[in-house]
């Protein structure tokens, strides 16, 4: 049998030449994808002040990262202020410090066990990638600053600009020759949700809440004049600086006195936990009454009677399995939220705000562009808005466009920063969108008979009566027909592409299905459901444009950043009068306005 030639070297060169190329061409593709992955999990500060008003600061980073070749910290300092002594460590082996010989464009390799300065930034090697702990040292000169009246530390410990915020932190301020106490010292803390103390002569921080993107840890203290022999001098007095970092914090300039003892800050305090305590006497009586009524209440038979008649959404899915509705239910998405607060949609607001957001986005009122903020030019979301576009009839439709054109600029532009800023000093106006989606949907369902009030009825059972009794209200025969609409409605765009719902490819349409499916709180499962049917929906939705294809995780993240920052606002904690003169306690969210030594960091 004569077989085929054997192809020459040559010949099979050029098969496999373009095989190993393609091969490290896919290997360096995922390795690209893979590569921007930094999780800062957690930062912890301590400060040692030093006589001559300089800091001796020490930091620890836990950190996850792949596919980056560096970490750095940049700290903007003042006119007299300098880093010296820079040193990293990483499981006990110090690093090798270059100075300020610092090469940015290094490899992996040559970065490994090294640090060094590029300006104002402290830079290290990863040298081990995945999660790590790094050991920073460093001393800033003149970290004390002397205004006309007194000396104070106002800074930056975690600042709002870093690359990924750190879910917690710590910092510590101590000082050998003059520990810190309520005695001699005042404390204000701002940019997070958390705490700030007097401790055993320290000054202690730290979070109760993990930090969302923008948040900071600043602290303000006032130290008595001249305590220091620092060389930083101010223009300022120290009450121009507690006036500025009070705006848009929930420290009450009102509240302040600069000339508050020791004695009268711990009056203020003894009478605040008065009050607290007579809170929770009455609350500790009106529990138990409470606890006393619910004993003799049947809590078995009511939880089945509700899951009866008003059972969560899944639930009534499944019950409703391969049963559709194609058409949306209602006269619009707004008339649908108290029907699927109903049906216990999870997580209801943040879904009704994204659902806002993309009809303002079809309308051409609101488009999302990407922009770079910052020294590090770090990339963020903005909104766009088109204050010509009023003509909008849905209650909660315009209170929720109303509250945008108020929190953006006069070029009608809304940042991330800036909106979370905005929501978190104006959480009324949020609150007030949210109130009206349930009131504007109850009347509208109840004048369509949809619902009505409480009623006892002959006809019907006593399971019934004890369901409406639990949920306000009672849904009529035709507001149980639009409930399930909605279910059958929802199992429709969960099973879009299984159902081949080829005919109907209608970009505007599936657009306008994506603001139901918000509502739902399945737009991104129906956005792929699209896809599966029309691979170019993304490029073709009214929902992608701007030279960057954004989807929906990307309207999902401003709705998210919205609710949370409307949930960190009204779960803030009180702050007292004690607490604006500088007697610590409780952060302030806000605030901070002015501080020193921000800059940023991250990994590159």
């Amino acid at each position: 049998m004569v077989g085929r030639p054997r192809p020459s070297l040559s010949v099979r060169s050029k098969l496999v030449w373009p095989l190993v190329l393609l091969t490290c061409f896919c290997l360096w593709a995922v390795q690209t994808a893979y590569a921007a992955d930094l999780d800062i999990k957690r930062i912890e500060v301590q400060v040692e002040l030093q006589a001559d008003g300089s800091a001796d600061i020490q930091e620890t980073w836990q950190v996850r990262t792949e596919g980056y070749t560096e970490l750095y910290k940049a700290i903007e300092l003042a006119s007299n202020q300098s880093v010296e002594d820079f040193q990293v460590s990483l499981n006990g082996r110090t690093f090798d410090s270059l100075g300020n010989d610092w090469d940015l464009d290094a490899s992996f390799e040559e970065k490994a066990f090294k640090s060094g300065q590029n300006g104002q930034e402290l830079n290290w090697g990863i040298s081990q990638e995945g999660n790590q702990t790094y050991q920073l040292s460093y001393r800033i000169k003149n970290f004390v600053m002397q205004t006309q009246t007194d000396q104070m530390i106002y800074w930056q410990f975690v600042s709002p600009d870093l690359a990924d915020s750190p879910e917690n932190f710590s910092v510590t301020i101590s000082s050998a020759d003059h520990p810190l106490s309520l005695e001699t010292n005042r404390i204000w803390a701002f940019g997070y949700s958390g705490r700030v103390d007097f401790k055993e002569g320290r000054v202690e921080a730290r979070n109760d809440q993990p930090l969302q993107q923008g948040d900071a840890c600043i602290l303000l203290v006032r130290i008595p004049s001249e305590t220091y022999a620092t060389q930083q001098a101010l223009d300022e007095t120290f009450d121009d600086y507690v006036q500025q970092a009070f705006q848009g914090s929930d420290y009450n300039y009102q509240d302040y006195d600069p000339n508050a003892t020791y004695d009268d800050i711990k009056s203020m305090q003894a009478s605040e936990e008065d009050s607290s305590a007579s809170w929770m006497i009455g609350g500790v009586v009106l529990l138990a009454g409470v606890t006393a009524i619910y004993t003799i209440i049947n809590t078995i038979n009511n939880r089945r009677a509700l899951r009866k008649y008003y059972p969560d959404l899944e639930t009534r899915s499944r019950e409703l399995e391969g049963q559709y509705e194609r058409q949306a239910p209602g006269e619009d998405v707004f008339m649908g939220y108290e029907l699927l607060d109903n049906l216990s949609v999870a997580d209801l607001e943040e879904n009704y705000a994204t659902a806002c957001i993309l009809t303002l986005v079809k309308a051409g009122a609101l488009s999302l562009e990407e922009v770079e903020e910052g020294l590090f030019n770090k990339k963020q979301l903005a909104f766009v808005l088109d204050p010509n576009q009023t003509n909008f009839t849905a209650k909660p439709l315009i209170a929720f466009w109303n509250l945008l054109i108020s929190a953006s600029d006069d070029q009608g532009r809304l940042r991330q920063k800036d909106l979370k800023n905005y929501i978190r000093k104006n959480y009324q106006d949020y609150e007030s969108f949210l109130k009206l989606c349930q009131t504007d949907s109850k009347a509208r369902l109840q004048v369509d008979g949809y619902l009505e009030g409480l009623r006892l009825k002959a006809d019907k059972s006593a399971d019934f009566q004890r369901a409406s009794q639990q949920v306000g209200y009672q849904l009529t025969e035709s507001g149980f027909e639009m409930r399930d609409q909605w279910v059958k409605f929802y199992n429709y765009l969960k099973d879009f592409s299984l159902i081949n719902e080829r005919h109907a490819l209608d970009v505007g349409l599936w657009d306008q299905l994506l603001i139901y499916a918000s509502a739902l709180g399945i737009a991104d499962q129906v956005e792929q459901e699209f896809v599966k049917l029309n691979p170019d929906y993304m490029k073709e939705s009214t929902y992608s444009y701007n030279g960057r294809q954004f989807t929906y995780a990307d309207y999902y993240l401003m709705s998210r950043l919205m609710n949370n920052s409307y949930h960190q606002a009204t779960s803030s904690h009180t702050i007292t009068q004690s607490m604006s003169s500088g007697g610590g306690g409780f952060s302030s969210m806000g605030g901070g306005g002015g501080s020193f030594g921000g800059g940023g960091g991250g990994a590159r």
